[in-house]
């Protein structure tokens, strides 16, 4: 992956990140759940050197969450309908996700459908949570102008589980108030990392499909 975004041959890029290593400007860890990969990120030295209160704020127990969101992200940008994303540490503290209820979503996709700007929320889901949380992360969404929100999951069995648990209560929920429609989609964490998610499945309601087929890739 490393070696896909810098201008040199793979055993050239290896050089540079262990010359960088070892001169203390990165660190690396391995990405949780998916294997022989690593992350790469700022080290504490060159983190106080990049903002004024030596502080980057970097949360290392999310990095593998926040590189799947940022891939997630990318990946979902290949298809037509989408051109620009934004991450939950962009949205804080502006007016481009208003929230009564004070939470963000992990990202936010914008794009234009019959000459109509729109936004889709997504949220990622790598570890199993417990039915409350996610039923509070559904009604999360209430009130709000959305017409969509997408979840992702890396286990079809946990994706299946919620959406049935969705189902039951979405019609009560959606008495409540505006509730959007929710879709669950699905796939492996090695190919959400490379943002490859043409083989990732998507249910909408009780209907089952694959991403690409619902929307077009870019012609490149």
């Amino acid at each position: 992956l490393v070696h896909n975004c810098l201008p040199a041959s793979y055993s050239v890029s290896g050089m540079i990140i262990k010359r960088l290593r070892d001169k203390g400007v990165i660190q690396m860890m391995p990405l949780r759940s998916i294997a022989k990969q690593k992350m790469i990120y700022p080290s504490k030295n060159l983190q106080e050197s990049l903002v004024e209160d030596g502080k980057l704020y970097l949360n290392e127990s999310q990095l593998t969450h926040d590189a799947l969101v940022s891939s997630v992200c990318l990946g979902m940008l290949k298809f037509d309908l989408f051109d620009d994303a934004e991450i939950e540490d962009f949205l804080i503290g502006t007016s481009k996700f208003a929230s009564k209820r004070g939470f963000y979503p992990d990202a936010v996709l914008y794009g234009d459908l019959e000459d109509e700007s729109f936004s889709l929320p997504i949220e990622l889901e790598l570890t199993q949570k417990s039915r409350t949380r996610m039923m509070s992360k559904f009604m999360n969404y209430l009130d709000m102008s959305y017409e969509n929100v997408l979840f992702f999951f890396f286990d079809e069995r946990v994706a299946r589980k919620y959406h049935k648990e969705y189902m039951k209560h979405a019609q009560s929920y959606r008495e409540k108030g505006r509730l959007p429609q929710i879709l669950f989609s699905w796939g492996k964490c090695e190919e959400a990392i490379k943002g490859d998610l043409s083989d990732y499945r998507v249910l909408i309601d009780e209907r089952e499909e694959i991403l690409s087929k619902i929307w077009a890739f870019k012609e490149c």
